[in-house]
């Protein structure tokens, strides 16, 4: 029976596939398609990078530098996809570097109908807990980058627990000019006061801490 994208919390064209290899790639649309998921594929992973369609869920060939392709999209986009990646006759270390690169499964080739539906229910239902998180760390990350270097610096510190006046003597200025950069960011960051702001910054630094581990 038809599931309908709607049942794996997923709207229409939100389910990518990204093989170089045609046979492959057409083999799994048709069984993507039988399960009732609109499926949008790809032959390579640089091209949805340069035409991203804000898909909830990738899956992706691990073959060449596919998946790190992706986690860079990932990174510097306002996308934040699951990635599944799959791979004939995967070892252990092809499973760790793919979960290093940001994988959040790994499945083997040829892929049962079964286990892939299995995990695109499972994957859904996660995007659908973290997608608003993701989400806000994204749209922080964006209001970060508008920021100075300087605004940065001050409000780095101040995340980590610093005055104003620590901050100043830190950074070489005076604790009035901290201020001024605090408010600075603050109306640039959209933040509705000084709790909101920090929250932000903390979320986002907790974020690329993760990622760094992730990848070390």
């Amino acid at each position: 029976m038809s599931r309908g994208p709607e049942s794996y919390g997923m709207d229409t064209d939100r389910l990518v596939l990204i093989d170089p290899d045609m046979s492959r790639r057409a083999a799994l649309t048709r069984v993507i398609l039988d399960m009732g998921v609109h499926v949008e594929p790809f032959e390579h992973a640089m091209e949805f990078s340069e035409r991203p369609i804000g898909a909830a869920i990738v899956l992706c060939a691990d073959e060449g530098r596919a998946l790190s392709t992706l986690a860079n999209a990932r990174a510097i986009s306002l996308n934040a996809f699951s990635l599944i990646a799959y791979r004939e006759k995967p070892d252990t270390r092809d499973v760790v570097n793919a979960m290093r690169m940001g994988a959040d499964d790994y499945l083997e080739w040829p892929i049962m109908a079964q286990s892939l539906e299995y995990r695109l229910k499972s994957l859904a239902k996660v995007h659908e807990i973290t997608a608003p998180l993701n989400h806000r760390i994204m749209d922080t990350k964006a209001r970060i980058a508008l920021l100075t270097d300087r605004e940065r610096e001050v409000m780095q510190k101040i995340t980590h627990g610093l005055s104003a006046k620590e901050t100043g003597r830190d950074l070489g200025i005076s604790p009035r000019t901290v201020e001024i950069h605090r408010a600075n960011v603050a109306v640039k960051m959209k933040a509705k006061n000084a709790a909101h702001l920090v929250r932000m910054f903390t979320e986002y630094d907790f974020d690329q801490q993760l990622r760094q581990h992730r990848h070390a």
